[in-house]
């Protein structure tokens, strides 16, 4: 989403190349709960993205003793990065805690008012308020869906269903998240 496009962004300012590590799926599970898209998938959006020079399947949730070394030594990295809020694992230590010890570490901006927990907390409301009545059709659940969080919208039928989006406020954007492609 726009949140973790902004990080890599943001990442990739602060040097000549990034590399992204993709947290695999059992990771995931086990320190969040269940990924809403596989690992080949997460890949493929990853890479897609403009900022990303490479990307590394499988990556651990915390970062070990072991996987810094192979991002120093194996792909030459000099910073492992990540948002301003914290990474914690289940027993609440820092995810991140090796690589701020060794002074490796750097912190970036997380981008305010976009949260993958309420994202993915809509996406349930519209699969249960979708099982809960027969009376949405889908187009009614594809307007629940991008109403976004708080927002009012219109739907009476009439298909006038319109809402200002948070995530991409200006055509500014758009044009910088693009490759300048057509």
């Amino acid at each position: 989403h726009y949140g973790h496009c902004n990080a890599l962004r943001q990442a990739r300012a602060l040097g000549d190349q990034l590399v992204v590590g993709v947290v695999s799926d059992d990771e995931i599970t086990a320190n969040k709960g269940p990924p809403v898209t596989p690992l080949n998938e997460r890949m493929v959006m990853v890479g897609a993205v403009k900022w990303v020079d490479d990307v590394i399947p499988d990556a651990p949730y915390a970062i070990t003793e072991d996987f810094m070394n192979k991002l120093f030594t194996e792909y030459n990295i000099d910073y492992i990065i990540h948002g301003d809020d914290p990474c914690l694992l289940p027993d609440g230590t820092d995810a991140y805690a090796l690589a701020k010890n060794a002074g490796r570490y750097k912190q970036i901006k997380r981008t305010e008012g976009v949260s993958t927990t309420d994202i993915v907390g809509r996406m349930l409301l519209c699969v249960r308020e979708r099982s809960v009545s027969d009376r949405h059709n889908h187009s009614s659940l594809q307007r629940q869906f991008s109403s976004g969080h708080g927002q009012k919208i219109d739907d009476s039928g009439s298909g006038s269903g319109t809402r200002i989006s948070h995530f991409l406020p200006t055509s500014r954007r758009i044009v910088q998240f693009s490759n300048s492609r057509v």
